[in-house]
C-alpha cells in the first residue's frame, strides 16, 4: 500500500477521533467543572451533609442523656442493694 494513502488514512481516523472525543468528553468535563466550583464554594451537597452530621449529632447526644440516666438508675440500684441486710437461712 502506498504510504501516503496510509498516512492520509491514519491522520484522518486520529483526526475523527481527536473530534468525537471532544464531542463526548466536553459535556462531562464542564459538569465536573461545576461540581468542583460547587465544592470550593461550600454549597451544593455540602448542604446535605451539615443537615446529615447535625442528625448524627442531635443523635448521639439523646443517646449519650440516656445512657447518663440508666448509668445513674444503676448506681442507685447497686446502693440499695448493698445497704440490704443478708436474708436468714432457716
Amino acid at each position: 500500500m502506498d504510504p501516503v494513502i496510509l498516512a492520509s488514512m491514519l491522520f484522518t481516523l486520529l483526526l475523527i477521533a481527536m473530534i468525537g472525543g471532544f464531542v463526548l468528553l466536553h459535556p462531562i468535563s464542564r459538569r465536573f467543572g461545576a461540581i468542583l466550583e460547587q465544592r470550593l464554594n461550600g454549597r451544593g451537597a455540602s448542604d446535605g451533609a451539615a443537615a446529615d452530621v447535625r442528625q448524627l449529632e442531635a443523635a448521639v447526644h439523646a443517646l449519650q442523656m440516656e445512657l447518663e440516666q440508666l448509668s445513674e438508675r444503676q448506681a442507685f440500684t447497686e446502693s440499695l442493694l448493698s445497704q440490704r441486710e443478708p436474708p436468714l437461712l432457716p
